[in-house]
């Protein structure tokens, strides 16, 4: 079982919310001798939590990922640039480590430590299972080429560029959306200047 990994974090958030809504589900019982209409209430705020709690759990999980994903450009010209110099994946992951962010940090070390004790490419295959999404896959391939013995010089140069290409196209749909803040601040600021003169 490895432990941190995303599937053991939603199993964890999905039990909660069982467990929340069924502890409210729970008050329908003494409540359907009073009234079946206060039963029906409780049962159907009990759906209601566990719609909105897994709703949670969801969002939680995709805003991991981003945060990951986030990562993965630097991981992969880091990548790129350290098998210049050495073929060790084990040393280049655990050398990224420092530089990650916090949920990427942890998949590494549990990727690294796996790699040590196990088989590297099934490490890297629980890696990319673990984090899902679509970069992360691309970057396990790349890995698993070199631990082969490819040569992957091209795979990573490419790969780059397409991060990067993603990059850019997440940046203009976050730009998309500050036109509209900055429209209505520099109509306030405007309209502040004016009652000053």
């Amino acid at each position: 079982r490895l432990v941190g990994s995303e599937m053991c974090i939603r199993d964890r958030y999905i039990a909660n919310c069982i467990v929340k809504s069924g502890f409210v589900a729970l008050f329908a019982i003494p409540l359907f001798f009073v009234s079946k209409l206060l039963a029906l209430i409780a049962l159907g705020a009990s759906v209601l939590m566990y719609v909105n709690e897994s709703r949670k759990v969801s969002n939680r999980i995709k805003e991991r990922r981003r945060k990951i994903e986030a990562d993965l450009p630097m991981l992969s010209s880091t990548i790129e640039k350290s098998l210049e110099r050495s073929r060790d994946i084990i040393t280049i992951l655990d050398n990224f480590k420092e530089n990650a962010g916090p949920e990427l940090r942890r998949e590494l070390e549990i990727t690294v430590a796996d790699m040590r004790s196990g088989t590297a490419e099934v490490a890297l295959s629980r890696l990319a299972a673990r984090v899902g999404g679509s970069m992360m896959p691309d970057i396990v391939m790349g890995l698993k080429s070199t631990l082969n013995g490819d040569n992957t010089a091209v795979y990573w140069a490419l790969l780059n560029i397409k991060f990067a290409e993603a990059q850019r196209t997440a940046l203009k749909a976050e730009a998309s959306k500050a036109p509209k803040r900055v429209k209505r601040l520099s109509v306030s600021y405007t309209h502040l200047r004016a009652h000053e003169t």
